[in-house]
């Protein structure tokens, strides 16, 4: 095996073997063929693989993620990324003092946030329809049909995107292999107009900006208005996943966080709060052994 079968492989059994739950059966197919090891056999179980108890239900995860919630349709892999993204931040959503310490997390982070968290269930309760609300799968407005895995806004209108990769082999590209005519026809009908609006992408051209498509689409996010982050969320440890460090490392308001490093930053970010300090350290062993 090759260094990135490898560390598929590892979080694969690692995960299998430290399920949360023994309710967990596994064995299940992958496009009707085969019994995975790493595959829930009811997909929708999948809550099992949730780590907070009270997000266990589709019900609540729709409450305090905005709303609505889709689940990707291989969220029942132990290895998914959409699962990953609930376990993180999940125990910033509920408690007393979720604003605070989400604002803390995204501090050591780099983002000093101002305002406070908006929250789905809070607005519900105040009787607001509030769509820009802290969420999972977020579509920004707009005709870039993006979709940015976690989303987090204040009462000063300032956001946060996150992109969130695990053991996926890269990020997104446009597939455009035969009909190359459509790529020019969308960067001339949008993408164009999209980079001019960015605040970091104005002077791409289209090979620029297609060399790192879903890269680029969460970078054009951060317009020249408003006060906008982007975070990119994935693991040093994944030997597949490449990023251009040197291009984005000019860019202040975008930033990378590697998952392993969420112990420590929770190590900063709760310094009076032991209980969450141990959830994100439990967490990232379960993920990377770490």
């Amino acid at each position: 095996m090759n260094a990135y079968e490898c560390f598929l492989e590892d979080c694969k059994e690692r995960l299998i073997r430290m399920a949360l739950l023994p309710e967990c059966k596994f064995g299940g197919s992958y496009k009707g063929r085969g019994a995975y090891a790493h595959i829930l056999l009811n997909k929708n179980e999948r809550q099992l693989l949730i780590a907070n108890e009270e997000f266990r239900s589709e019900e609540a995860c729709m409450v305090f993620f905005g709303g609505k919630l889709k689940f990707h349709t291989l969220s029942h892999h132990v290895n998914s990324s959409q699962i990953f993204c609930i376990n993180v931040f999940a125990p910033l959503m509920v408690g007393e003092n979720r604003s605070e310490n989400m604002k803390s997390f995204l501090r050591e982070m780099g983002i000093d946030l101002k305002g406070d968290i908006i929250y789905w269930d809070d607005e519900v309760r105040k009787g607001n329809g509030n769509n820009s609300c802290t969420m999972l799968e977020y579509n920004p407005p707009g005709e870039d049909k993006t979709e940015v895995d976690f989303y987090v806004s204040t009462s000063e209108k300032e956001e946060v995107f996150f992109e969130i990769k695990y053991t996926e082999k890269e990020f997104g590209r446009a597939s455009y292999n035969v009909d190359k005519s459509k790529k020019e026809d969308e960067w001339n009908g949008f993408y164009n107009e999209f980079c001019a609006k960015s605040r970091y992408l104005t002077k791409y051209s289209m090979n620029d900006f297609y060399k790192y498509f879903q890269i680029n689409r969460n970078i054009g996010q951060i317009t020249k208005e408003g006060r906008k982050f982007v975070v990119f969320l994935f693991p040093y440890s994944n030997p597949s996943l490449q990023f251009p460090y040197a291009a984005y490392s000019k860019m202040p308001r975008v930033k990378v966080c590697f998952s392993e490093q969420l112990g420590k930053l929770a190590d900063k970010a709760f310094e009076e709060n032991e209980a969450l300090r141990l959830y994100y350290h439990n967490l990232v062993h379960r993920y990377f052994g770490f």
